[in-house]
């Protein structure tokens, strides 16, 4: 290779890691990095850094945001206000401009790495690859769908305005691309590392959403087969699951090194704890209640330092390091005794007595899909859960005072991305 034609591509693959360095994003960029500039000896950078921006490019405020959202979270002295929590979201909020621009910014290098492999041979390792990217474009649009409704698909990269597709559309989108993943990437067997995105974390994150869906045999298919599998199992140290380390619990999550994580979990430490922190949210009082005293969750998920409440799941404090789960075994419990209904009633019960609860006896529909719905706020708090779990179930408006109009189901657009582009069009009510 000569030295102009190896200085190019340095600066191809510096533009393509430093995407997320820019203060707006319009997600049909006029600079779009061509594939075929791009071979073989560039694919596993390429894969670095999809991970680097999923990791990362959202922002430390996406980790928690269903909890701020789905009253898990109230602000302590040290917060001051809070948009999510008070359900008034100004289409301007920083926070929401980064998880908007850092998902396209993780498509945009998730598609720029799938038309690469397209050009190149189907090796082995390449069909990987390309099973990965997958996953996180279905993982992408998840996260997309879940807070905005409709958004932009983008197939590929686009030098063209882009209008937002239905929901609807979104919806078949994820699984379309998490079924592509399970067919190419590696199974978790394959790694045994839960910082690696496997065909197993496609097939919980494609339970998760035909559990949205309503489709309950493909979400009992799926989280069955996960449990079933072998290689995952209800931690006997619930703690251990949050800690830096290994467990048998987690499907996938990203590691988030000291050296290089999201440093989330400063917001719930105080400034006096071992590792600092700011102590920005605490834990609503209801959250403690939540729990009974033979819970093995309870001290793990909230308890209190210097006698101020505290969320103690994350203890990286200024420091970083807390892994950020996507998935775990817990879960696919959870999914598996909601879409069975009461047939499920033993997958929740094996999972409360692994937690030492007692099992539950219950002969009715509508008590047993409360006792599941409490389980998973149990179970899952402080993991980004409870908003959309309050959504998808229509109980949203009922179980939060500050939720009172539809429109507030869904975020509204960043106003900045409506300036670049045209075509986009605002969330009904903002």
């Amino acid at each position: 290779m000569n030295l102009h034609i190896l200085k190019r591509l340095s600066a191809i693959l510096a533009l393509i890691f430093t995407a997320g360095c820019s203060d707006v994003l319009d997600i049909s960029p006029r600079t779009s990095v061509s594939p075929d500039n791009l071979g073989q000896n560039e694919v596993e950078q390429l894969l670095n850094g999809v991970y680097k921006q999923f990791q990362n490019g959202p922002g430390r405020d996406n980790v928690f945001l269903f909890d701020l959202l789905g009253g898990n979270l109230l602000t302590s002295n040290l917060g001051g206000r809070n948009e999510f929590i008070e359900h008034d979201v100004d289409a301007d909020n920083g926070a929401l401009r980064t998880m908007w621009y850092g998902y396209y910014r993780g498509i945009y290098r998730v598609n720029i790495l799938i038309e690469t492999l397209e050009r190149l041979e189907p090796t082995p390792r390449n069909q990987e690859i390309l099973g990965i990217a997958h996953f996180f474009r279905g993982y992408a649009y998840y996260s997309l769908v879940t807070r905005f409704g409709g958004v932009p698909i983008l197939r590929t990269e686009t030098r063209d305005f882009v209008e937002r597709n239905t929901e609807a559309e979104v919806w078949a989108f994820v699984r379309e691309e998490l079924e592509k993943a399970i067919d190419l990437a590696p199974d978790f067997s394959s790694k045994s590392d839960p910082y690696y995105a496997t065909s197993d974390a496609a097939k919980a994150l494609l339970a998760r959403t035909a559990l949205t869906l309503g489709d309950m045999a493909t979400a009992t298919q799926l989280s069955e087969e996960l449990i079933e599998s072998g290689d995952f199992g209800l931690e006997d140290d619930f703690a251990s699951i949050f800690r830096s380390g290994s467990d048998s619990e987690t499907i996938f999550a990203f590691e988030n090194r000291f050296d290089e994580g999201v440093t989330f979990g400063a917001l719930f430490t105080t400034v006096n704890y071992p590792t600092g922190g700011s102590y920005f949210f605490v834990p609503v009082d209801e959250m403690y209640d939540l729990f009974d005293d033979e819970d093995l969750r309870k001290e793990v998920t909230v308890s209190s330092y210097s006698a101020l409440p505290m969320v103690n799941k994350y203890q990286g404090g200024l420091q970083g390091g807390d892994p950020i789960i996507i998935a775990r075994i817990a879960e696919m419990y959870l999914i598996s005794a909601e879409a069975q209904g009461l047939a499920g009633l033993d997958r929740l019960n094996e999972l409360r007595v692994m937690r030492g609860l007692d099992p539950l006896a219950i002969a009715d529909e509508a008590l047993y899909a409360e006792a599941v719905a409490e389980e998973r706020r149990r179970e899952l708090a402080y993991e980004g859960f409870r908003w959309y779990d309050l959504v998808r179930t229509g109980k949203a408006m009922d179980e939060l005072p500050t939720v009172t109009a539809e429109y507030q189901l869904r975020l509204p657009i960043p106003v900045s991305e409506l300036d670049l582009n045209p075509l986009l069009e605002q969330n009904p009510g903002y």
